[in-house]
């Protein structure tokens, strides 16, 4: 069953169309240019002599290669369409809308008749050769050529580029269709001109004036892709054993596709529209650094709720941080008592001194409220995290520290883990360097460090360990805020 969806001018006319229209401007501009100039080169060359066969040969692997080069450039941004039947056999199958195609047709038929005015401008006038049936030839005989190449074409394209299944054969799409036209051209060459190429026959016929039989590369090339799209795409795509419309999951949110998506079919590549148009990269106020959009294949930690996710992230590569695009969405909110604050991911409520708490700093490891004259500190009850206002306002964002000088450590709340300072698991605050793989937690990391260059005499224990002063040596230390053990000196 023919597939054809009308499509919606909203659509049609968003970024993401409007830049695949310009690349088939471009790239069929570019396949032109190469295809008549061979043909235009050769006439000067022989001229204007009889096409020979080498003639032949020279004119069909032109053409190969250009489009070889045309699908392969335009492939990422449009699809690498190139010809209005490539363009309306996928539109059979379901690949893209009419209205969408309609606008396909007009860049690809605009950029022929530029490439053919840019040639004969170059050529200082010379005539540009337009596709016509070989005398002896019927019109119909040589729409039906112009069919059973074109649908040879268009099935091609399905095969190695538009099929689901095709697996690592897309890789190989633009050779393969870079090969049967050329194949096409010396098989049809000497009797329809071996088009298959609306736009191609289109725009030497406009510039050269000579309209009379352009039909015939219209009607043939049109009835043979309509025929492959619906042969490929509707007997044999259609066949597939697919997974209900209903059931489909969006590879970004990994809920349920609903409404406008966008869609990969070849890599059956789901995305909802919230998601394809989210931006590709944010600042957010929990991390100091760029985070990019990016979809993970594995579940992961959200570095901001803890909560683990899958699909989109929010990603730091370089601190290896990663926020869910809720946490991201997420309203900040300040007032008076409440706080949103990038060392927790809850509100810090505004703690007075007089409210009778036990608890620790998360920063620096002291009482909040030591006395009733100690300043105020911000807490989440629910988590048990609290903090000094002034070690909150005073915690770096990023460090050097001589544990680890070759990189900056960037501050980042984390899950329950293993650090190297004190070989201790806690959870709260760390000191990261993701590229290396090396944390501290925020009490070792903020350690106080005494720098010298003279010999350091130095007692962790009532007794001295020696009796001579040492010298201090490059060798990993683990301590943590109340002893220091394993020291090298």
């Amino acid at each position: 069953m023919v597939k054809l969806a009308f499509g919606s001018f909203g659509d049609s006319f968003s970024v993401g169309s409007l830049k695949a229209y310009l690349a088939e401007f471009i790239a069929t501009l570019l396949f032109v240019f190469a295809g008549v100039g061979s043909a235009i080169a050769y006439g000067k060359l022989t001229a204007d002599a009889a096409l020979d066969p080498a003639g032949l040969v020279a004119v069909a692997v032109a053409h190969a290669f250009a489009l070889f080069v045309g699908v392969s450039i335009a492939a990422n941004i449009s699809g690498g369409h190139l010809n209005p039947a490539v363009t309306f056999g996928l539109a059979v199958g379901g690949n893209i809308t009419i209205l969408t195609a309609i606008f396909y047709w007009i860049a690809q038929c605009f950029g022929s008749i530029v490439a053919c005015l840019l040639l004969q401008f170059v050529t200082n006038g010379l005539s540009v050769p337009a596709h016509g049936v070989v005398s002896g030839m019927t019109a119909v005989e040589g729409m039906v050529m112009e069919i059973v190449i074109t649908f040879a074409l268009v099935y091609t394209v399905y095969a190695t580029a538009a099929d689901p299944k095709k697996g690592s054969l897309g890789t190989i799409a633009p050779i393969a269709i870079g090969f049967i036209v050329g194949a096409n051209i010396l098989a049809a060459g000497p009797f329809s001109g071996g088009s298959m190429n609306p736009a191609r026959s289109f725009g030497p016929a406009v510039v050269s004036g000579n309209l009379s039989g352009n039909w015939i590369y219209w009607v043939g090339p049109l009835i043979g892709g309509g025929l492959a799209g619906l042969i490929y795409g509707d007997i044999f795509i259609g066949s597939y054993s697919s997974v209900p419309d209903d059931q489909l999951g969006c590879r970004g949110c990994c809920k349920r596709i609903t409404g406008s998506i966008y869609v990969c079919f070849g890599c059956d590549f789901y995305l909802n529209r919230s998601c394809a148009e989210l931006p590709g990269e944010i600042r957010d106020f929990f991390h100091p650094c760029p985070l990019l959009l990016t979809i993970l294949d594995y579940e992961y930690i959200c570095n901001a709720c803890f909560k683990t996710d899958s699909g989109l992230s929010n990603r730091c590569k370089r601190c290896a941080f990663d926020m869910h695009v809720e946490s991201t969405q997420r309203a900040t909110i300040e007032t008076e008592e409440l706080l949103q604050h990038f060392t927790h991911w809850h509100l810090l409520k505004l703690l007075a001194p007089n409210n009778h708490l036990e608890v620790g700093c998360a920063i620096c490891n002291k009482l909040c409220f030591a006395s009733a004259f100690d300043s105020f500190a911000y807490g989440c009850q629910d988590c048990n995290f609290f903090v000094h206002q002034s070690c909150m306002i005073n915690i770096p964002r990023q460090i050097i520290h001589f544990f680890h000088p070759s990189c900056p450590l960037v501050l980042l709340t984390d899950v329950l883990c293993q650090y190297e300072g004190c070989d201790e698991a806690s959870s709260g605050l760390a000191f990261r360097c993701g590229k290396c793989k090396f944390q501290l937690d925020v009490k070792c990391a903020l350690l106080p460090t005494v720098e010298s260059k003279m010999p350091i005499r130095f007692n962790i224990h009532p007794t001295s360990i020696h009796q001579h002063s040492m010298k201090a040596r490059n060798l990993t230390l683990k301590f943590d805020a109340k002893h220091v053990e394993n020291m090298a000196y």
